[in-house]
């Protein structure tokens, strides 16, 4: 299975996903989140963990994905209700709605990573930039 394959596999089950550089490759592991506390298998039982994010953010995020990874950019997936964050580290990321796109810790759409995603995330006239409140 390719790498491709298997983010495609991921985001079609709305499972977050993190493409790393290990070497001179790019390789996807589980999202490693930090735990607050421990919770057993048995405890867990019933509860309902499946979401299913709506297709457009989906197929969004699966542009991002092939961009970044074609250009060997690490990056991090995260799905919400009805949403995905696509994270470059703790200060820069994008917010993908079905209707809007959020981009924070950017300045322009100029900067990398983020000029060569603007046509995948919806053209200029749908992202909008949230800069830090100094």
């Amino acid at each position: 299975m390719t790498l491709m394959d298997e983010i495609r596999r991921r985001i079609e089950s709305s499972r977050g996903f993190e493409v790393v550089r290990e070497g001179s490759e790019m390789k996807v592991r589980d999202v490693r989140g930090i735990v607050k506390t421990s919770i057993s298998r048995t405890e867990l039982k019933g509860v309902r963990r499946t979401r299913r994010v709506p297709l457009k953010v989906r197929e969004i995020v699966l542009k991002v994905s092939e961009i970044l990874v074609s250009k060997n950019i690490p990056f991090k997936v995260t799905f919400g209700p009805s949403d995905a964050i696509v994270r470059f580290d703790l200060d820069h990321y994008i917010h993908i709605y079905k209707d809007k796109v959020r981009v924070i810790g950017f300045n322009s759409l100029q900067e990398e990573p983020l000029s060569a995603l603007v046509e995948a995330l919806g053209g200029p006239d749908k992202i909008k930039i949230l800069r830090p409140i100094k």
